[in-house]
């Protein structure tokens, strides 16, 4: 959405950032910027939170409006406040199931309030603990018996997507690892020959409407540092998957135009359409 004045209230950034203030309007304003800017997830996503502090109706309706959410982004914030919404509904199994959905695909959240959190929905659904990934890759878990997140998706665990691109002075792009959004990601460019260079991601982009939740984490190479390697370029996450427009192969770019009479005379009659 457009920066707005700081006056003008009629913009859908201008009243969601008021909403964002709290106080007894808060939803006053975040309703307005849902209603100038329907189409935005982040709204949504901020009702809702709101909406947990209200009655059981409105409690139902952030339950499902987190459920949509979850299941068309799949972001941490969304299956916790499903979570949270369903145990405010009395509802501890499918809290369980939230957070079981969270477990699988998603690393740890390093909020310290997150570990009691998890811990007491486990017990109420039943459950002797949970498990899960952190950030570095290893395994955590409390509890034993039946845990939560045990059967964890490892290639949404490890899964990174981005996009590379060849410039006249190098290689440039962005990257996310979404089971953990909050760190730039790992990114290995591999030559025609195998040698490998790590890629290390620096500030975000700003969000737009194809990333509305997960930060793009940009990268550059220069022309100077890929001196001595041997196209083409494959750059390719942790997982070793390549990012979109991998492998590339700035020769073909180099090379000199053709002039069009080297190609041969020109058709003498046009096909048909």
């Amino acid at each position: 959405m457009p920066k707005p004045r700081k006056d003008d209230l009629g913009s859908a950034e201008a009243a969601y950032l008021r909403g964002l203030q709290g106080g007894p309007e808060a939803l006053f304003w975040l309703r307005r910027a849902r209603r100038l800017a329907p189409e935005d997830p982040r709204i949504e996503l901020e009702i809702a939170h709101r909406q947990l502090a209200a009655g059981p109706e409105a409690i139902r309706e952030a339950f499902a409006t987190f459920e949509a959410l979850a299941r068309q982004y799949d972001i941490t914030p969304a299956w916790i406040g499903m979570a949270i919404a369903a145990q405010r509904l009395n509802d501890a199994a499918a809290a369980a199931r939230a957070v079981d959905q969270l477990l699988s695909r998603h690393c740890l959240p390093a909020d310290p309030g997150f570990p009691p959190f998890v811990r007491h929905v486990a017990l109420t659904a039943g459950y002797g603990g949970y498990q899960g990934e952190a950030e570095d890759g290893t395994r955590q878990s409390e509890g034993a018996g039946r845990l939560l997140g045990a059967r964890p998706d490892e290639a949404a665990l490890a899964r990174v997507e981005g996009v590379a691109a060849w410039e006249k002075d190098g290689v440039s792009g962005w990257a996310v690892r979404p089971a953990s959004p909050g760190r730039p990601p790992r990114l290995t460019l591999t030559d025609a020959e195998g040698r490998r260079l790590a890629i290390a991601c620096g500030a975000s982009l700003p969000n737009d409407e194809t990333s509305p939740f997960l930060p793009r984490y940009r990268f550059r190479l220069s022309a100077a540092r890929l001196a001595g390697l041997a196209p083409p370029f494959r750059i390719a996450g942790a997982d070793g998957r390549d990012l979109l427009g991998s492998p590339l192969d700035p020769r073909p770019l180099a090379a000199p135009p053709v002039a069009a009479g080297t190609r041969g005379a020109p058709p003498a009659a046009l096909p048909a359409p």
